[in-house]
């Protein structure tokens, strides 16, 4: 079922039905197997920082930690509670709300999406 008007529930069927709804390669490969710190270590790696800026609130380090969060939840499956308890948040609420961001900066930013998929890369 769905909510509103019978000219808007065309429309949202219409939306859904067709092939114009496109997902980013990277959440649609199949998880990963690995834990959390290999992922931190792989993304540190990546961005050539220490594990304690990645855990920090440093501004200059929310590129890094979208990216950790994006791949501990989309490609490792970890739930929203051991990502934050991982990077020392009270709840998973704020990390439910970097993936929203982080999944929109992968449709906007290709690069940001490449160096996601090398990370990935580096872990397998």
């Amino acid at each position: 079922w769905l909510l509103g008007s019978r000219k808007f529930a065309e429309k949202v069927y219409r939306i859904l039905s067709s092939d114009s709804i496109k997902v980013h390669p990277l959440l649609e490969q199949l998880p990963l197997d690995v834990n959390l710190v290999a992922i931190s270590s792989a993304v540190c790696r990546a961005y050539n920082m220490d594990e304690a800026v990645l855990k920090s609130r440093a501004y200059h380090a929310r590129e890094p930690r979208n990216a950790f969060i994006l791949i501990a939840k989309k490609k490792a499956g970890k739930s929203l509670a051991a990502i934050a308890d991982y990077l020392g948040y009270a709840t998973g609420s704020t990390i439910s709300h970097a993936i929203s961001r982080g999944t929109g900066r992968l449709r906007a930013d290709s690069a940001f999406g490449e160096r996601i998929n090398q990370i990935v890369k580096s872990l397998t």
